[in-house]
């Protein structure tokens, strides 16, 4: 008999429960990183007690007067290094984004491949 492994597993961020055996629902491999790159980015950083670095400063920027080039620019990199500071399973060589900000709204694409994979991972994020 041959089991269906999960390589990642995280739980859910809203901490379902499995209605036949009473335990949280498991959230596996591509939506666990796909998770966790969310937590990432909307994390404020100094946050998380004891890990003052996890997180990016994207909620500093999105009532700044700053054009829309600049803006880009900023939250491109700040996204970029705080995937690739705290997000092991990504390859940050293979990482693209493109940030679209359009009356008031800020749409984020990820793309990326996983460290040891050509699979390629994509994450959407609208603020």
């Amino acid at each position: 008999m041959l089991l269906n492994k999960s390589k990642y597993s995280d739980l859910p961020v809203f901490l379902t429960k499995n209605r036949y055996t009473n335990d949280f629902n498991l959230v596996n491999d591509n939506n666990s990183i796909r998770q966790a790159i969310k937590n990432i980015i909307l994390t404020k950083k100094t946050e998380r007690p004891f890990n003052r670095d996890f997180g990016s400063n994207i909620q500093d920027t999105l009532f700044s007067l700053s054009t829309n080039d600049l803006l880009n620019n900023f939250l491109e990199s700040d996204i970029y290094s705080a995937i690739v500071n705290n997000e092991p399973r990504v390859d940050g060589q293979s990482m693209t984004m493109n940030v679209v900000n359009i009356n008031n709204t800020i749409k984020i694409d990820i793309k990326f491949n996983l460290v040891n994979s050509d699979e390629t991972v994509t994450v959407i994020i609208t603020l």
